[in-house]
């Protein structure tokens, strides 16, 4: 008798634990349905274009007018690159226009940053949506004269839409006296270049003379570029997205 009152007890709180599993189950997927309903499931950001371009980053940003796409990456083709008119294209797309736009500088030395832009008009995407735009990159190469071949490099990109900012800072680099160059970021620039930098992002810099017997003496930065060192012929410079002109000094 006991024996058949402890098996109806086992099976009563089998019975029982296997209807409270189900019921937890299901109270989890209605919350799961209930709190999740309505919400968006996002991508992280990412941008492509290849080993030998790599890509920093694109953004698109909105303003009353429309929208700007910003790309930024690096020639690591390890030779000079030409990017004629029109040399950034956005590929239209769901919910995006196509557009085109300049990579600037038009003539990049091996090693530095492109930025290229390209204005979207009449597309104000909401600021904080996620776009997935496809784009192409134009270009010849150049060594000692630029080749008359185009390349094309598609690229793509996964990002939020941004209210609208001026990335990129244009910078003049000279040198006095006249001649030498000025190394950023590991690419060297004759005086008179004028290259794109990222606003407000710390660039190292170094200064190299045109004569041997000519020894650094002072960075003189105006406008609205600044050097952390100015003394030091191994230094950062950074600009806000007005720019201005850096020059590297040097005495005899």
């Amino acid at each position: 008798m006991k024996s058949s009152k402890g098996q109806s007890a086992i099976e009563f709180i089998s019975v029982y634990s296997w209807s409270l599993i189900i019921l937890v189950v299901t109270m989890t997927v209605i919350a799961a349905f209930v709190f999740t309903r309505g919400t968006t499931t996002y991508s992280p950001s990412y941008c492509y274009l290849g080993p030998s371009l790599p890509c920093q980053g694109l953004e698109i940003s909105t303003n009353a007018l429309g929208a700007t796409a910003t790309l930024i990456f690096i020639n690591d083709l390890g030779t000079g690159l030409a990017f004629p008119s029109n040399s950034f294209s956005i590929i239209s797309a769901v919910g995006i226009p196509a557009a085109k736009g300049l990579c600037y500088p038009a003539n990049a030395v091996r090693g530095s940053i492109e930025i290229c832009n390209a204005t979207i008009p009449g597309f104000r995407p909401a600021i904080g949506a996620q776009l997935n735009p496809a784009f192409t990159i134009t270009y010849q190469i150049c060594q000692k004269a630029c080749a008359s071949q185009i390349y094309n490099t598609s690229g793509t990109a996964t990002l939020f839409v941004a209210p609208h900012r001026n990335i990129s800072a244009p910078v003049t680099l000279e040198l006095q006296p006249a001649g030498g160059n000025i190394v950023v970021q590991g690419a060297r620039y004759p005086g008179g270049s004028q290259i794109p930098l990222i606003a407000n992002v710390h660039y190292s810099v170094y200064a190299i003379p045109q004569q041997s017997d000519e020894i650094f003496n002072a960075w003189i930065a105006s406008g609205n570029v600044f050097v952390v060192n100015s003394i030091s012929q191994s230094t950062y410079a950074y600009a806000n997205n007005m720019g201005g002109t850096l020059t590297a000094n040097f005495i005899t």
